[in-house]
């Protein structure tokens, strides 16, 4: 997961500066993903600081992002800024990540019925078997990145 945070990386830790992260206090990360970040925070609040993380969950509303430094004004919290990220990169460089997403997605989108098992195979197989040219790009999902104070 080295390469989701060349990807994310630089850019959450520098918005997680500029909002003042420092020893003692506590953070609420939400959608953690691999848990690179959730360590360099770790790091940063130190021994008398806190994080809670929750990870990504059946039931996870994915848009909450856009709607989430409203629900934190409404909480009580002050000082809300937010930042919306959404790198793209040439499928040369983001290939093996496209390819293991599809292959870990797969059973879940058959086991839905969203596809058949011969058609999940198929696009599997059609991806392992592609060459990307220079004008082939990966966007990766929006990550919202939002803090405040409380």
């Amino acid at each position: 997961m080295k390469f989701l945070d060349n990807v994310f990386g630089t850019h959450s830790r520098n918005f997680l500066l500029r909002a003042g992260i420092s020893s003692g206090i506590s953070v609420l990360e939400l959608g953690c993903g691999c848990g690179s970040m959730t360590g360099w925070i770790a790091e940063a609040v130190g021994s008398g600081g806190k994080v809670i993380e929750l990870g990504a969950m059946r039931g996870l509303d994915f848009d909450l992002g856009g709607r989430l430094i409203v629900l934190m004004k409404d909480a009580g919290y002050s000082e809300l800024n937010a930042c919306f990220v959404q790198p793209v990169l040439s499928m040369k460089r983001a290939s093996e990540f496209v390819r293991m997403g599809a292959t870990e997605i797969e059973p879940f989108a058959v086991q839905c019925g969203l596809i058949s098992k011969t058609e999940g195979e198929r696009a599997l197989q059609e991806l392992t078997n592609s060459e990307f040219g220079d004008n082939c790009y990966y966007t990766f999902p929006r990550q919202a990145q939002v803090f405040g104070r409380k």
